[in-house]
């Protein structure tokens, strides 16, 4: 049995998901390492997404 169409529709759900992970990323209020520091769990959060469904 071929699995090309499920995995095309797999790989285009992740897509989908991870783009609107990156949406709901908030920016930081300054251009500065401890604003960006303050936002550390989500952007962690975000890393942690993106290398599991990798």
């Amino acid at each position: 049995m071929k699995t090309d169409r499920f995995e095309t529709f797999f790989d285009a759900v992740i897509a989908i998901i991870i783009t609107v992970l990156v949406l709901k990323l908030y920016q930081p209020e300054q251009a500065t390492w401890n604003a960006i520091w303050t936002l550390n769990t989500q952007y962690l959060t975000y890393l942690l997404c993106y290398i599991i469904n990798f």
